[in-house]
């Protein structure tokens, strides 16, 4: 089996279920905190992309979600920090796990397990915010939530029009990028 569908197998949300150790007085803690993983997460796989890839569109598409997810970070930290939360700064362990299988991948492996563990990523997190915008209780939370919803599923467009390598013909796209004509 290649590398990366045993990625995708072990593969779980990147945004995972919120967990009893994550409670304080507010009700959305968990979901700042689950978040503030996620960001590192994000981070961290997008900083490995910019040293594996040679891809120039994965390596522009790395680069603005670095650039991206550590300003949403910061914004949540400083949420955090006004409401009282602590937050992680390290991915959980399963997205740790993940990372480390991303590691012992390259070439057109690593690429492509990169493309698509983005795209759960980004699955993942748009539902999570959806449900905190509308459900949230913390103010401070939900409107982050809204606020942070546009540019991810702008981000998740951006990664369905991304060519990924076919494993069975590792030059062939399974998509056209968006300039090319059939």
């Amino acid at each position: 089996m290649k590398h990366w569908m045993v990625l995708l197998l072990i593969a779980s949300p990147a945004f995972a279920a919120p967990t009893a150790e994550q409670s304080t007085d507010d009700p959305d803690a968990p979901f700042y905190k689950s978040t503030a993983r996620g960001e590192v997460a994000e981070i961290n796989g997008s900083l490995m992309a910019q040293q594996r890839s040679k891809n120039p569109r994965i390596l522009e598409f790395s680069a603005m979600i670095v650039k991206d997810h550590t300003a949403a970070k910061d914004k949540l930290s400083d949420l955090a920090a006004v409401n009282h939360i602590e937050l992680p700064t390290a991915p959980s362990a399963r997205q740790a796990a993940l990372q480390a299988k991303l590691a012992t991948l390259s070439g057109d492996d690593f690429d492509r397990a990169y493309l698509e563990w983005q795209i759960l990523t980004h699955k993942d997190v748009i539902e999570l915010l959806r449900r905190e915008s509308v459900n949230g209780d913390d103010t401070d939370a939900r409107q982050f939530a809204k606020d942070r919803l546009p540019t991810l599923r702008a981000q998740l467009k951006q990664l369905y029009q991304m060519p990924m390598i076919a494993p069975e013909s590792p030059t062939t796209p399974t998509t056209m990028p968006p300039t090319a004509t059939p």
